[in-house]
């Protein structure tokens, strides 16, 4: 019995993750990034126009920090995002496994219920257990 609870401690850590909130998060670090690739090219733009007309372009820092940072973080969000979908896909299966209607099913509160119940299961066990 303690190796299956155990095995389901998972459950009290899904109820404090919302995946809307993670799409939301998402998509603001997304139009920040945006924000970025726009200043990463208008920097760009500069530095050709200056050596086009002869002029002189300092040394950019920003760009030489940013612009790799900006690489590897653009793979990093897309493999969230690519994750945050087969989350809500397989969110979708778990509730039409389970018989709740998919317009209506809020992870939450099926985390936050299942978390319930085991934890009242195991209250119930010790219980016994000390009779």
């Amino acid at each position: 019995y303690q190796r299956r609870v155990h095995g389901l401690a998972f459950i009290h850590k899904a109820c404090a993750v919302d995946v809307q909130e993670v799409k939301t998060s998402l998509g603001n670090l997304s139009k920040s990034m945006s924000t970025l690739v726009k200043e990463l090219n208008l920097r760009e733009q500069e530095k050709k126009e200056a050596k086009m007309t002869g002029g002189n372009f300092a040394d950019d820092y920003f760009s030489t920090k940013v612009g790799p940072f900006y690489e590897g973080a653009k793979v990093k969000v897309q493999n969230v995002r690519t994750r945050c979908q087969q989350v809500e896909s397989d969110l979708r299966q778990l509730g039409e496994y389970y018989g709740e209607p998919p317009a209506t099913f809020m992870p939450t509160d099926f985390f936050r219920n299942l978390d319930s119940f085991i934890t009242k299961f195991q209250a119930a066990s010790k219980r016994k257990q000390n009779k």
